[in-house]
């Protein structure tokens, strides 16, 4: 996984002046940049929600900002906190590739009169969706028919059909 990350220009080595034989890796520009557009992703995703996310979204932009939530967010993963723990019904998304994002890309076009989750069907591009997650059609059906038994979701099996959330 590192020789990959490093061959995509994802790490960098490490500046090392105590010992030049240590070959330690850090964050690539790259790296720090594609983390950044995921959390302006999930921020305006979050502010349309809750105020924190707004929060969150206007101090994106800060240099101190992606070092100490990327802190925040290896301090609650090492102290043994997982989000499936506390809301299992999402376990489906949360362990799957590109599952957060289409979770929110499901939950977030309702109509402006509509409840959070939407109540009533949504139309969303699925095959736009998939291509923007590099997920295949078969992975999204497999996904659709899970979430559906467990009445997260319903609707057609169509690319570009209805959808609502359970």
């Amino acid at each position: 996984m590192l020789i990959l990350m490093r061959m995509f220009g994802h790490l960098a080595p490490a500046p090392s002046e105590t010992d030049r034989r240590l070959r330690r890796l850090m964050p690539s520009e790259r790296l720090i940049a594609w983390h950044r557009a995921r959390c302006a992703f999930i921020f305006d995703a979050t502010a349309k929600l809750i105020p924190d996310g707004a929060e969150a979204l206007s101090a994106l932009p800060s240099p101190e900002f992606m070092p100490n939530f990327i802190r925040q967010l290896a301090e609650s993963y090492f102290a043994g906190f997982y989000y499936v723990d506390h809301i299992p019904d999402v376990r489906l998304f949360f362990e799957r590739n590109g599952g957060v994002a289409t979770l929110m890309s499901l939950l977030l076009p309702g109509e402006p009169d509509d409840a959070f989750p939407p109540t009533q069907p949504v139309s969303i591009s699925l095959s736009a969706l998939l291509r923007a997650r590099g997920l295949s059609g078969a992975d999204w059906d497999g996904r659709r028919r899970r979430a559906g038994a467990a009445a997260l979701v319903g609707g057609r099996s169509t690319r570009a059909g209805s959808l609502y959330c359970a």
